[in-house]
């Protein structure tokens, strides 16, 4: 018999990524049973934080757009911010644990790779994960590049240009270039 790897539940307080770790065939008389047992899944999309209410109160819009788009896919979402403002990486596991999430997925919401995805991240949710050894943890990839982000960036430059490069947004900040533009 085949075991399937993504409906296996690896060792409790693990991440799922470790290195063989999701691949285990455990013994038993509910070994089989265990394997094939609906995972309540959680995501949790985290961003840098930000000293900016403004700014932090977007990524909590964000993943309640999420959650509506794809509430049957992950049953719980929650955002989190790596640091400098509440909801942590910490509080938002704990959320999502004590909502009855088995499997967590933590979701840069970060363009590249950098220091934040290779170590402070899995850091933080693994921190988070040691008090709830009940559950499983994969941090996901960042966005990087993707044909959906190339999208983005034309939908927003041609904003500015259809908008005479002087949207509500940016007129009179340094954002427009006015200000700049004035001086010479």
């Amino acid at each position: 018999m085949q075991v399937n790897a993504a409906e296996y539940r690896p060792r409790a307080g693990r991440p799922c990524h470790e290195k063989g770790h999701g691949s285990r065939i455990r013994s038993g008389p509910n070994a089989i049973e265990r394997r094939f047992i609906h995972m309540q899944n959680a995501i949790i999309i985290v961003d840098h934080g930000s000293r900016r209410d403004e700014s932090n109160k977007m990524l909590e819009q964000l993943a309640a757009l999420f959650f509506e788009r794809f509430r049957a896919k992950y049953e719980i979402v929650e955002p989190a911010h790596m640091e400098l403002a509440e909801p942590s990486i910490a509080t938002a596991y704990a959320r999502c644990a004590r909502r009855g999430a088995q499997r967590i997925v933590v979701v840069p919401f970060f363009l590249g790779p950098g220091k934040h995805w290779t170590q402070d991240i899995p850091r933080l949710t693994a921190e988070a994960a040691g008090q709830f050894p009940e559950t499983t943890y994969h941090v996901s990839p960042t966005l990087g590049i993707d044909d959906l982000i190339l999208d983005l960036l034309d939908k927003r430059a041609t904003h500015c240009q259809s908008h005479g490069y002087l949207c509500d947004l940016c007129q009179g900040t340094l954002r427009s270039g006015e200000c700049v533009s004035a001086k010479k």
